[in-house]
């Protein structure tokens, strides 16, 4: 009967888990199936050269198909008076490895008006696309402003042409100024027009390519047209003015010279070209509460790629904002619902579009589930408030809620402990099986600067043999300093010699004691070279000479001189040996010590509290203000802001930082655990290591340094000892010394070979890839990409030109990459 009972509970537990994890499936799949949709669907889009024309004047039409394989040819749609050729097709990759098949069509109107260009069509995979609509406006010549370049009939003609002028604070509004050049000018080259601003923003003009390039008759005279276009708008109520606009053109002139020839010069021509006018509305009242300074007209969509995470994990979150309007401007969209925290939020940049008012911007956000008892199961609807300049009110878009399963592992203060508590043994375990990097290291430090660093710590033990070495070589010093010694007893001879100088009375033997003992213990100054005056003519000088008695006053003065310049020879002595032992530089590093001290608790449990609430921002400005120079900062806090970067989702930063703290102690062993792990995982580009240098990572690379520095120390002994010592068996002494090379050698080998970076090549030349960008074969220019560099790869600095820099990554892959894509391990001047 219990049997029986049972058979059912266990049914029906079977059923739930299977219940479960087909919902479970269902979510991937509908994840999965709005990533393609959003990511992947055919889009077609058409755009006009220039929508701006005058009589006898053509135009470019381009068709953009993206997303297909094989795009076929669409029609050529039929406009009313206006000639439509097939020009050329061409295929683009952007910079997301998207393929968009272009297809660009001439347009040639007869007669002045507005024109239309209607949707174009193509059908693929069983269904039909659409383009947009255009339109594009044709103008007599005459209504174009005709400005003088100080030649006879060769004036330049200049249209200015705003979609509107009336617009309200914070609209984008396309310009575009047409030029047209008499090529009785011989223009060869014009610079970008200079406006000067009132109350209005514009992006500088962009120039007109090959494609927007035109010829035309205007009134029986050849011209060349291009286009400059920007976008405008408004900063405050009231009237904005563009202009006055100054624009040179670059005439190249041909002269005869009688003794050169034919010679060809370019000339500077200078514009002034009138100022547009432009109108500017403040906002309607009665914005919605989320409204940020958007106006245009958007589309907003929501994209997250993980549909299950641990409750300790983070996630991404796109959101892309598409349509026409400030899109520079725009802000992230606000999370409605709560139970997620917001990590990080950034903006991708976009590029050469950003100068466009149509387009598309998308936010990055890194979430992570909020502690409470109920775990969040979706990610909530994302709001974008914008107003609408065309109908004139405001409008408020949300996404659909995202589902994610989040998952229970440990208990929060589980969770903190492990997130801050430092391994005890970091290299325990392999980096290619490790799950997640270790954790923080939460001891305060105890030094700020290099020196003192725990860099220095490893040659502490060099104190040792250095000692060692010193005491073998003071020997024979000590012995030679002893046989002086011997010879002159030092200060007991100079109390002997006064009591021998005093005690005598003959004037020529007393003046003889006193010169000797000034020539061999003092410094003769002008009172004691009288005293050796003296003693000459006494005892040198040529005749007879009696045994006289020196007087005994003069005999007193004599001993008191002599007594006095000894004792001044000591006082110099002694004060020379304290000014080489200065007492403030101690006093103030104290003083440091001290101040550092003390403001280490503080900075520590401000740090600890940011760390167990998941602040990492506030962790990071916290360390940065302490420890400004990352030269001067101690590597375990250089490894914590490491793990600040990679818990907000920047490897490239926490490689930085981490080879950072490898720079000031090259065996940090979390540190180069936690580069080996994020390494691998982002597949960064590191050295090749070969086969038979992984084994010699049996030995850490402190190892090596011991085995070589060690070798030379017993070496170097070995040789002081059979050359200054010269023990009675030589022989054991001997075969170290010949042994010692080998393991030294062993030693430097195993140094230059290690399979880490840092031993190849020097951190002053180590660079770190923020993130993915890609190698360029020229400076300044973003065509022709090379080899992908993912984030956190080791580059070498070889050149800078700019704000581009000359970089190799591996053996056989150099190129340029942009300043802002990289930073340096060791910053100059540090």
């Amino acid at each position: 009967m219990r049997h029986q009972a049972t058979m059912p509970r266990q049914q029906a537990s079977a059923a739930g888990r299977i219940a479960l994890l087909m919902a479970l499936v269902a979510v991937i799949l509908a994840t999965k199936s709005f990533a393609n949709n959003s990511s992947s669907a055919v889009y077609i889009k058409s755009e006009l050269a220039s929508p701006y024309l005058v009589t006898g004047e053509s135009t470019y039409l381009k068709v953009s198909i993206q997303n297909v394989r094989q795009a076929p040819r669409p029609a050529a749609p039929v406009i009313a008076n206006t000639a439509v050729n097939f020009a050329r097709n061409m295929v683009e990759i952007d910079s997301r490895r998207r393929i968009t098949h272009s297809y660009v069509y001439r347009l040639r109107p007869a007669k002045p008006g507005t024109y239309t260009v209607p949707p174009v069509t193509i059908n693929y995979a069983g269904r039909q696309y659409s383009s947009q609509e255009l339109q594009f406006e044709v103008l007599d010549p005459g209504a174009l402003t005709r400005v003088s370049t100080g030649r006879a009939g060769q004036d330049v003609l200049v249209g200015w042409f705003p979609k509107k002028t009336t617009l309200y604070v914070g609209e984008q509004c396309p310009l575009t100024l047409k030029i047209y050049v008499p090529t009785s000018l011989r223009p060869s080259s014009w610079g970008l027009p200079e406006p000067d601003k009132k109350n209005c923003l514009a992006w500088r003009f962009e120039a007109p390519s090959r494609d927007n390039i035109s010829e035309l008759v205007i009134n029986n005279a050849n011209y060349i047209a291009g286009p400059f276009k920007t976008t405008l708008s408004g900063i405050s109520p009231g009237t904005a003015t563009f202009g006055p606009t100054r624009l040179k053109i670059v005439s190249r002139q041909r002269r005869i010279d009688p003794r050169r020839g034919i010679v060809i010069s370019d000339i500077p021509v200078g514009l002034s070209l009138p100022a547009i006018n432009f109108d500017i509305l403040p906002l309607p009242p009665n914005a919605p509460a989320g409204f940020n300074g958007a106006v245009g007209q958007f589309n907003l969509a929501a994209e997250c790629k993980k549909a299950a995470i641990k409750d300790t994990d983070t996630l991404e979150v796109f959101i892309q904002v598409e349509g026409e309007g400030n899109l520079e401007n725009i802000q992230a969209p606000e999370l409605t619902g709560k139970g997620w925290k917001v990590i990080d939020s950034s903006k991708m940049e976009r590029g050469g579009e950003r100068r466009q008012a149509r387009g598309a911007v998308t936010f990055r956000q890194i979430l992570r589930p909020e502690p409470s008892p109920e775990l969040p199961k979706a990610i909530p609807p994302y709001a974008l408030s914008f107003f609408n300049p065309d109908n004139k009110s405001y409008y408020t878009l949300t996404t659909s809620p995202m589902p994610v399963t989040v998952i229970e592992t440990l208990e929060n203060t589980q969770v903190t402990d492990n997130k801050t508590s430092r391994p005890t043994d970091p290299v325990a375990q392999r980096p290619e099986q490790m799950s997640d990097i270790l954790g923080f290291i939460t001891q305060p430090p105890t030094e700020t600067n290099a020196e003192s660093s725990p860099a220095m710590a490893w040659r502490s033990w060099q104190l040792i043999p250095a000692v060692l070495c010193m005491a073998i070589i003071m020997l024979p010093v000590l012995k030679k300093i002893r046989e002086m010694r011997e010879r002159n007893s030092g200060p007991r001879e100079r109390k002997h010699a006064l009591r021998e100088i005093s005690q005598t009375n003959e004037e020529e033997d007393f003046y003889r004691r006193a010169g000797h003992f000034i020539e061999q213990w003092l410094e003769p100054d002008d009172e004691l070279m009288a005293v050796l005056a003296e003693r000459d003519r006494h005892c040198f000088s040529p005749g007879d000479r009696d045994d006289k008695t020196i007087e005994e006053e003069r005999k007193q003065q004599i001993l008191e001189l002599l007594k006095r310049h000894l004792q001044l020879v000591i006082v110099t002595l002694i004060t020379g040996i304290a000014l080489l032992c200065p007492l403030e530089p101690l006093e103030a590093a104290e003083a440091t010590e001290g101040q550092a001290s003390q403001n280490a608790p503080v900075l520590l449990s401000e740090v600890q509290a940011a760390l167990e609430g998941g602040s990492y921002r506030k962790a990071l400005k916290l360390y940065q203000e302490q420890y400004p120079q990352p030269s001067q900062t101690p590597a375990d806090i250089l490894y914590n802001m490491g793990n600040c970067h990679y818990h907000l989702d920047q490897p490239g930063h926490a490689t930085l930082w981490w080879r950072r703290a490898l720079a000031m102690d090259p065996t940090h062993p979390q540190a180069r655990q936690n580069l080996r792990f994020l390494e691998l995982k982002e597949g960064a580009a590191v050295p090749v290591i070969q086969p038979w240098q992984e084994k010699l990572t049996i030995l850490p690379l402190s190892g090596f340094h011991y085995l070589a520095y060690g070798s030379l120390w017993v070496l170097l002994i070995c040789v002081l000892v059979m050359g200054i010592i010269r023990p009675k068996r030589p022989l054991a002494w001997f075969i170290c010394a010949l042994v010692m090379p080998f393991t030294m050698a062993l030693g430097g080998m195993g140094m230059l070979f290690y399979p880490d970076s840092d031993t190849r090549t020097p951190f002053d030349e180590q660079a770190v890839c923020l993130k993915a960008t890609r190698l360029h074969t020229e400076a300044h220019r973003d065509s022709e990409p090379g080899m992908s560099l993912a984030p956190g790869s080791l580059l070498t600095v070889k050149a800078r030109r700019g704000s581009w820099w000359q970089v190799s990554a591996g053996e056989d892959q150099s190129g340029w990459v942009q300043e802002s894509s990289v930073a340096v391990v060791v910053e100059p001047g540090s």
